[in-house]
């Protein structure tokens, strides 16, 4: 690419029909500048600085656009010289390949593998810290992405399951009213016996007192069913508790009569050594008759028995 430097035009005074003007502005303007300096700010000296201005410019933009040019030109010669210098060793590796065994086959391949590597090298670092910075930032913002991603889809599943909790809570909640008001319609239903705390109504003179249908309805048949459902699951809890609290009497009158009976062995054992002992004090013998057959009445009046004799002797 050819660079053709352009002369920029003097800027033309434009002529009066006058000559004579004409001729007085041209020795204005002429002497303006002498010797190399100006004498006074005219329009000569405006146009002198514009020039040079757009010089300096024009100049600027010739040494970028020449500095571009060699530079294009020294990488296509850089391309050109690795091309050849490829082709030069590939040939030379198939003249190797074609003619040559051995180890000097191998060592041709050898040279020739390791220039590549330089030469791969050497265009890995002309090229690779704008695409190696290109390829990092792609990275990041793929993992950006990707992390966006998995957080919006762990939002959209925790909002779904919420919505399902809510949902569910809802309809628990509907059933609870409904229950609710079929027990409260039991509970003021006139005629009703059950005596369940916490159901009564309190009375006011303006409550009106409903009269049951003659036709049960199928509201009154549900109600009815769970009712009664409910009746015999209190019974059942009734009956089991009332088999524990036998089951607990029970066990405890056992552990009470073993008691008494271990206390009552004791009372025995105590006064037998202490009528040994005063037998053996008077020089007599006690005999003191075993009652374990017995039952627990005469067990006591054998012991009173017993204390009777110890207090004879």
């Amino acid at each position: 690419m050819a660079i053709v430097p352009v002369q920029q035009p003097l800027m033309t005074v434009p002529q009066d029909g006058n000559s004579n003007n004409t001729q007085a502005s041209d020795g204005q303007y002429h002497g303006q500048y002498q010797g190399g300096n100006y004498q006074e700010n005219g329009w000569l000296r405006n146009r002198v600085f514009a020039l040079e201005g757009q010089v300096a410019e024009m100049k600027t933009r010739h040494d970028a656009e020449m500095a571009r040019e060699r530079k294009k030109k020294d990488k296509e010669d850089f391309h050109m010289a690795i091309s050849e210098k490829m082709t030069s060793k590939l040939d030379f590796m198939c003249e190797i390949l074609l003619c040559k065994k051995g180890k000097e086959a191998d060592e041709g391949v050898s040279k020739l593998r390791e220039g590549i590597g330089e030469l791969n090298r050497r265009i890995q670092e002309c090229v690779g810290p704008s695409s190696t910075a290109q390829a990092t930032m792609e990275l990041e913002a793929m993992g950006h992405l990707r992390k966006e991603q998995e957080e919006r889809s762990m939002l959209e599943k925790r909002l779904s399951t919420l919505e399902k909790e809510t949902s569910e809570l809802c309809k628990l909640m509907d059933v609870a009213q409904k229950q609710a008001e079929l027990w409260k319609e039991e509970a003021l239903r006139p005629g009703n016996k059950r005596t369940c705390r916490g159901m009564a109504a309190t009375t006011s003179p303006y409550q009106h007192i409903r009269e049951t249908p003659k036709k049960p309805t199928q509201v009154t048949m549900v109600r009815d069913e769970y009712l009664g459902w409910v009746v015999k699951r209190h019974a059942l809890e009734v009956t089991a508790l009332r088999e524990s609290r036998a089951r607990e009497l029970n066990g405890r009158r056992e552990v009470k009569q073993e008691l008494e009976r271990e206390e009552l062995a004791n009372r025995r054992a105590a006064l037998a050594f202490d009528k040994g002992r005063a037998g053996e004090t008077k020089g007599k013998g006690v005999v003191i008759e075993d009652s374990d057959n017995t039952s627990g009445g005469n067990d006591e009046e054998g012991l009173n028995d017993v204390g009777g004799d110890v207090g004879s002797s």
